[in-house]
């Protein structure tokens, strides 16, 4: 007797609503990190864009995020409140062989980020332009060295960035709840501490005062920068052309766009409101916004835009203008921060401050990728055990192991072979922004799939007739595909290398990262329907809860 054909049948995802609508925001602003923000903001434009300017460039990154990417993500996580609700949304209302291709773009930019947290933040950002200047601040040889060290020996970063791999690794596997709450509250507050430390320094400090620490920590004087910096490509006055102004606005994305716990929808209470997941978003978006233009203006008053140039591409170079130990230009600000301070304690706490800069990341990191390969075996794409739920923790742990060695190989990768580290620094961003551009599109084309729009809870969210949803994911599209082609097509931030077929070098590796999926789903949808699971029965419904 022929046995009886298996049938498509989903169980429950043992995730759980454990999540308030302050965590979830604190989360989505984390995505980001405001830190971060202020450091690398200036690092895409004032290196890559002749005649931009970080203020103007964040401002309207802020005005298109929050009318384009932001509202379009809200509406979709509260019309879809599911684990990883970008890529259901994408592969419900376009098709799955575009969605999971597109969410593993998502997923490659983030992992890429979880590996150089503990290189180029932990380190990098923090602990060597940190111990540097404690070392000048008090005449300590042995910090000084200690700083060199790090830069110049890849074994200790190494050491370094495996043992913060693991911390995390244990707190993501310890439960949702520690990672966003206990973990995040503390390490979030200190941080702000340390940007309202930075803040204080700046505007208390003088142009001459800040003049005179120049060459004690710089090895240069502030005339010397900018004279060295004249003939540097982007040393040119501020722009009012269409490039430029654009060109700022898309590097600014990364500062302004805070919506990434829409990857956690359905793990947050209240989550199918879209007023709440308006909020949650748009006000982090803001506040980062504010610190960032007020950071950069105290700048300007110290020293003049010019000089913020030159020290932020003379940092990314690694040139000899500058003496400091700077490995690339995120780190200036920061570093000026450690001067204004000229104090041993002051030092630490924005040392303090930086460490927690680079664990901010980690709980908005850690929910994005594992969600993903969580809510892509759920839809039977990838073996069972990626969509197992710890009874005792409520996380999926073979999710969060894969993508802790992952991120360990490229650690190892990225430590040992720095030559790729900016080209891959730049694929992180560039892949995200594609898949953010397609969900924007699948956003605008969603009230065309009746059956969907009409369990949406911004269904009469109309102006002159037309649903928000398509205005918001028509301005979304528009911008993060602009963003897509200014990150792939500015040689100088290290990813617009040319080939002989005119195509950016480092487009193939994205090219064969959204492949691989494409190809594969064909190949497990013939596998399952063997099986007797019909995987177009699978992507015909939204998951359960």
């Amino acid at each position: 007797m022929a046995s009886k054909p298996k049938v498509f049948v989903r169980d429950a995802t043992g995730l759980v609503r454990e999540l308030s609508p302050l965590d979830y925001a604190v989360t989505t602003m984390n995505g980001v990190v405001p830190m971060a923000a202020i450091a690398m903001t200036p690092f895409w434009i004032l290196i890559a864009v002749p005649g931009g300017d970080p203020i103007v460039g964040i401002v309207i990154a802020c005005i298109f995020s929050i009318f384009g990417t932001i509202l379009t993500y809200a509406m979709t996580s509260a019309t879809f409140p599911r684990s990883d609700s970008p890529y259901i949304t994408q592969s419900r209302v376009l098709a799955p062989w575009i969605g999971w291709p597109s969410e593993t773009l998502m997923w490659f930019g983030w992992v890429i980020a979880l590996a150089l947290y503990p290189s180029g933040f932990f380190v990098y950002l923090a602990l060597i332009p940190s111990l540097y200047a404690m070392g000048t601040s008090t005449g300590d040889t042995g910090l000084i060295a200690a700083a060199n060290w790090l830069m110049a020996d890849p074994i200790p970063t190494l050491i370094l960035g495996t043992v913060f791999l693991i911390f995390c690794l244990v707190i993501a596997i310890a439960g949702t709840r520690v990672l966003v709450r206990a973990f995040q509250y503390p390490i979030t507050v200190i941080m702000f501490i340390a940007i309202f430390a930075m803040i204080g320094l700046f505007a208390s400090m003088t142009p001459a005062r800040f003049a005179e620490l120049m060459p004690k920590y710089m090895g240069n004087t502030v005339e010397g920068i900018v004279s060295a910096g004249k003939d540097l490509p982007s040393m040119v006055p501020i722009s009012g052309d269409f490039y430029p102004l654009m060109a700022a606005a898309a590097f600014g994305a990364g500062s302004a766009n805070t919506y990434w716990a829409g990857y956690v929808a359905g793990e947050v209470r209240r989550g199918g409101e879209a007023k709440m997941q308006a909020t949650a978003m748009i006000i982090p978006s803001i506040v980062i916004t504010l610190l960032c233009a007020v950071t950069y203006s105290l700048l300007y008053g110290l020293a003049g835009r010019e000089f913020l140039v030159a020290v932020t591409n003379f940092s990314y170079i690694g040139s000899e203008v500058v003496k400091a130990p700077l490995s690339w230009g995120g780190v200036a600000i920061p570093y000026l921060a450690l001067m204004a301070a000229d104090n041993y304690w002051l030092q630490l706490i924005i040392l303090l401050g930086l460490i927690c800069t680079a664990l901010a990341y980690v709980p908005a990191t850690w929910l994005i990728i594992t969600r993903e390969l969580f809510a892509w075996s759920f839809d039977r794409l990838l073996p069972a055990k990626f969509s197992e739920v710890s009874d005792r923790f409520h996380t999926p742990v073979w999710s969060i192991v894969t993508n802790f060695i992952v991120a360990e190989i490229l650690l190892i990768l990225f430590t040992f072979y720095a030559q790729y580290l900016s080209a891959f620094f730049v694929i992180g961003w560039d892949t995200t922004l594609i898949s953010i551009a397609l969900l924007c599109v699948a956003a605008a084309l969603l009230p065309l799939r009746k059956r969907l729009w009409e369990q949406s809870p911004v269904k009469n969210w109309k102006v002159a007739g037309i649903p928000v949803i398509v205005i918001t994911g028509i301005i979304g599209a528009y911008y993060n595909w602009w963003a897509v082609g200014v990150f792939t097509f500015t040689p100088a931030v290290g990813f617009g290398a040319i080939t002989d077929w005119g195509i950016p070098r480092a487009t193939w590796i994205m090219i064969v990262t959204a492949a691989i999926p494409f190809v594969l789903y064909w190949i497990v949808r013939a596998y399952r329907k063997r099986q007797g699971i019909d995987i177009d029965l699978i992507f015909s419904e939204v998951p359960p809860e």
